[in-house]
């Protein structure tokens, strides 16, 4: 369980950082639009379950 908790810190992680970069990109070229596609709503779709999973299982380990 403790590789499992790791492994979804470190994807939110990284996902987070994509997020940055993306925000960035898309202030930069606003016509490219990076942040009204299909595929950054399935990206912030992923992070936020990541981030529920990872927020629930840290709220789980308080409570033991």
């Amino acid at each position: 369980m403790k590789r499992f908790k790791v492994f979804l810190a470190m994807l939110a992680n990284a996902l987070l950082l994509g997020l940055i970069v993306l925000v960035v990109v898309d202030a930069r070229n606003p016509y490219m639009r990076f942040l009204t596609s299909t595929a950054s709503y399935l990206y912030l779709l992923l992070l936020a379950v990541v981030g529920v999973v990872v927020v629930s299982m840290y709220i789980a380990s308080l409570r033991r």
